[in-house]
């Protein structure tokens, strides 16, 4: 495992216990980590256009469909 990985892993899990261990929202930490760790990531490596900026810290990942998890209708 990456460093990269690990730290996300690490602020997941840390996310995860400050939300009081909530079942069912794995994806929606692991996500919200992955952010935190892009954003502190960008903070910390100098100045970067804003198109860049918006790339590290709101990409989602795309389910097995193709489409973001966000993007769910039902709101799950």
């Amino acid at each position: 495992m990456s460093d990269k990985q690990e730290t996300i892993r690490e602020r997941a899990h840390q996310l995860w216990q400050a939300q009081g261990e909530p079942h069912g929202r794995d994806e929606e930490i692991w996500l919200m980590a992955k952010r935190l760790v892009a954003i502190h990531d960008t903070a910390s490596a100098g100045p970067v256009s804003a198109i860049e900026s918006i790339h590290l810290t709101l990409e989602a990942p795309l389910d097995a469909t193709g489409r973001s998890p966000l993007e769910n209708p039902k709101g799950g």
